[in-house]
């Protein structure tokens, strides 16, 4: 839970040796370096300064605020970026309409594609509404409803994929929305693994 996980954090802040588990891919360091990524794929503080131009004025500027049982729990001073008054409830947003902003002329009339199951998705469909855009956004048929709802309500069109038994949700989802992608000439956008999207969320 989310208290092991701080703790956790705790100890890595610390130089103390994090176990061999899921908690320390998260919160450990050298847990990264398996991932061999291209270093012109990697985001740049100047990607992350070029979207906050390009962000002015279109998202809230969100507070940041001391957390008290953090400072106890971390033994250090915590200030939490308090997204949860973003549009749309998440820093997703940001990201979404980074990269919605970054599309070409011909990409903005043919509209996206996401796949996502919840977060990404809502800030997805407010981001593209704003900007005139298109969005189909397609959710595993499990995803909470209130997400589904909240997502058509922001403007997109929701897609629901099958949920497969043994297969993870988020990989069909993935794999029905590059056929939207391929089927309906839109511009397929990915949740996480976008230099754009990363850039607006940071």
């Amino acid at each position: 839970n989310n208290l092991h996980r701080l703790i956790a954090m705790r100890r890595a802040f610390q130089g103390q040796r994090c176990g061999p588990s899921l908690l320390a891919h998260f919160t450990c360091p050298r847990m990264f370096s398996s991932a061999v990524i291209p270093e012109e794929d990697l985001t740049t503080g100047e990607d992350v300064k070029n979207a906050m131009e390009r962000l002015k004025g279109r998202v809230h500027r969100t507070p940041t605020l001391e957390s008290l049982a953090l400072n106890s729990i971390l033994g250090r001073r915590v200030l939490v970026k308090a997204e949860c008054l973003q549009w749309t409830g998440s820093f997703k947003y940001r990201g979404a309409l980074n990269r919605i902003l970054t599309l070409s002329p011909e990409q903005r009339d043919r509209g996206v594609v996401a796949f996502s199951s919840g977060n990404f998705g809502q800030g997805l469909a407010a981001a593209a509404t704003s900007a005139g855009v298109q969005s189909t956004i397609v959710m595993p048929e499990n995803a909470p409803l209130s997400k589904q709802d909240r997502a058509q309500i922001y403007g997109a069109h929701v897609t629901l994929s099958k949920v497969i038994p043994g297969t993870n949700r988020e990989v069909t989802a993935a794999a029905e929305a590059e056929k939207v992608s391929e089927m309906e000439g839109k511009t397929l956008l990915h949740p996480f693994e976008d230099r754009e999207v990363i850039a607006g969320q940071g």
